[in-house]
């Protein structure tokens, strides 16, 4: 009797150590953490791309949505709402992208006890339409600089009955413009489409033709006092192909010459040019417009400072040779309003000093 008490007893506490052992295992089962995923479903509404990304962050590309919750957890409308507005509104690329609602998931996720990882898979619109873009005329590069892929159209899946609204326009609009590389391939710019897409409602697929209009990326020179031309990258102007540039488009040369030995600048262009700007060289769409720069000292207008300069002062002095009012401005090298010895005086310390 005695035995057997002794043998009840350590089954009892065989029994407890078990329990005891075991309870830390199940108990993490219960609260491990499971994922759920939220995603588009496969086919035309990803219009060939494994892409898509947040309304509120262009840079973060996605091709699902998850939501990390614990074992047991319930679903809640607040929680799936999220979703499926990330599931409705969303982009593929600037190529290809998509306005079509969402009717629901394949599976109601609202409700549901999550004891798994799981996946719902949004159901889409069927009754769609597509809306292209065509160019007129060129090659249409995207805006993004990490794709070297040339378009020459532009798809938008939309619900039938959708009204095309200024946001799409204005995708249409990005696309194709190209961003001018001078010397290279050119850029392009959108003036219009054969028909107005802005607010069209899309009740069939329709193709709308963007009017496309190559792009002059016009570059300044400014030359050095060795004559050097620089480009000044921080004035180029870009116009349309063939377009007029009033003059008084063109910068003030003497906001970007700080230099006070240069008495006389300007841009050595015609009128007859600036009325139809068109590309200089076969391979891109540039055109290059260079300043004039005259030094101070330099009488003869030579683009030198030297002792021609001297020679010619003294015999403007002697009478020998006349000086035309430009001239009279470079000749004054001592800046006394006078042209006279003083200044011939001046060129020859010039330089001695500058050599």
């Amino acid at each position: 009797m005695r035995i057997n008490k002794r043998r009840t007893i350590s089954v009892i506490l065989l029994i407890v150590m078990l329990t005891l052992n075991f309870l830390p295992l199940s108990q993490a089962v219960k609260s491990e953490p499971h994922i759920v995923t939220f995603k588009m479903p496969e086919g035309h509404y990803y219009l060939q791309s494994a892409y898509i990304y947040r309304p509120d962050d262009s840079e973060v590309y996605l091709s699902e949505l998850t939501l990390v919750v614990a074992h047991g957890h319930v679903l809640t409308e607040e929680e799936v709402a999220p979703f499926t507005h990330h599931c409705s509104d969303y982009a593929i690329d600037c190529h290809k992208y998509c306005r079509v609602t969402m009717t629901g998931w394949d599976i109601n996720p609202v409700g549901i006890t999550v004891t798994e990882d799981m996946t719902f898979t949004a159901v889409m619109n069927e009754d769609v339409c597509n809306v292209k873009v065509t160019m007129s005329k060129g090659e249409y590069t995207t805006f993004l600089p990490d794709k070297k892929t040339k378009y020459q159209s532009i798809e938008l899946l939309v619900d039938k009955g959708y009204v095309l609204t200024e946001d799409d326009v204005e995708r249409f609009m990005q696309v194709y413009c190209g961003v001018p590389n001078p010397g290279w391939k050119p850029g392009y710019v959108i003036t219009g489409f054969d028909k107005d897409p802005l607010g069209f409602e899309v009740t069939e697929d329709v193709e709308f033709t963007a009017i496309g209009e190559r792009l002059i990326h016009i570059s300044l020179y400014i030359p050095d006092k060795e004559g050097v031309y620089h480009c000044q990258h921080g004035i180029c102007i870009d116009v349309i192909e063939g377009s007029a540039l009033p003059r008084e488009e063109l910068p003030d040369i003497a906001n970007y010459v700080h230099d006070p030995d240069v008495v006389i600048a300007y841009w050595d262009v015609t009128d007859e040019q600036l009325a139809a700007i068109y590309p200089n060289n076969e391979f891109g769409a540039c055109f290059n417009i260079y300043g004039v720069l005259f030094w101070r000292g330099d009488a003869n207008m030579d683009k030198k400072v030297n002792t021609g300069d001297a020679v010619f002062i003294l015999k403007n002095v002697a009478n020998l040779v006349g000086l035309a009012d430009d001239r009279l401005l470079t000749a004054d090298m001592n800046n006394d309003g006078e042209v006279n010895t003083g200044d011939a005086t001046a060129i020859l310390t010039y330089i001695v000093r500058a050599a």
